[in-house]
């Protein structure tokens, strides 16, 4: 998968959106929900790249990160 073209910005917002945010903690990502602490993560700081742990959720998901191409004219 080419993944030049995704625009992880935006599949950030979705994610922010499904209640859960994005979140570095010494140089790792992780994930903690909404109404939480990001002490509390839903998902382990573990992953090196912001980017890693979007598409990595996306798959989680179920979610297609293909919707998030950017449409270059």
């Amino acid at each position: 998968m080419n993944l030049d073209n995704i625009d992880f910005n935006s599949a950030a917002y979705t994610i922010n959106l499904d209640g859960s945010y994005l979140h570095q903690k010494d140089s790792l990502w992780g994930l903690y929900d909404f109404g939480d602490s990001p002490d509390n993560p839903i998902v382990p700081y573990t992953f090196p790249t912001r980017n890693e742990l979007i598409l990595w959720y996306f798959k989680d998901m179920g979610w297609n990160i293909n919707l998030y191409l950017i449409h270059l004219s």
